[in-house]
């Protein structure tokens, strides 16, 4: 069996000037061969919808997965600075005894949090790079070591970081140094 397809160009950009060219179309065509089937007519714009959905559906998937794996990533980053805070208690109440001011905790346990991202940031954006010749093949209209992107991750990284770790600093730099000695 032999299939055939007639393109046709409509004037104008409209799809409804694309939709009333279809009889005119379909009626051409049955002028030249009136046995001919016609199975299927549609506009450039729905055979390319048509053709995007599953690449448009996994790119969806795949970048609900990335902001679910943010997600856990905060929810993991805020864990482990809670817990780092709530082991340095003490050591927090006895700085803060010895005239450290609130603020000076705030900012040390943000710096401890901010400096193992940046470091942690460094070497993924590093094996990012890297890895981009391997992946080049699969990326389209966007290039593989594109700035933009490499920077707007690190600057996001760095934002989850300082939204994990700012509840557990609060809550640290507002211990009364009292209790804090006593906490165990």
């Amino acid at each position: 069996s032999i299939f055939m397809a007639v393109v046709a160009r409509a004037r104008g950009e409209s799809e409804q000037a694309a939709q009333a060219l279809k009889p005119e179309i379909r009626q051409a065509v049955r002028e030249l061969d009136p046995e001919l089937p016609i199975f299927e007519m549609v506009t450039l714009r729905e055979h390319l919808s048509i053709m995007m959905f599953l690449p448009r559906t996994l790119a969806a998937l795949l970048a609900g997965l990335g902001g679910l794996a943010l997600l856990l990533g905060l929810i993991g980053l805020y864990g482990v600075i809670a817990f780092d805070v709530s082991r340095r208690t003490r050591e927090i109440g006895i700085r803060m005894a010895l005239g450290a001011d609130r603020d000076r905790a705030l900012r040390g346990v943000v710096r401890d949090g901010l400096k193992l991202t940046l470091w942690g940031t460094a070497i993924g954006l590093a094996a990012a790079f890297l890895a981009t010749r391997s992946l080049s093949a699969l990326i389209y209209g966007v290039s593989t070591t594109d700035p933009v992107t490499f920077g707007g991750v690190a600057l996001l990284l760095v934002g989850v970081t300082l939204a994990a770790t700012w509840g557990p600093a609060r809550r640290a730099s507002r211990l009364e140094p009292m209790r804090a000695l006593r906490y165990e």
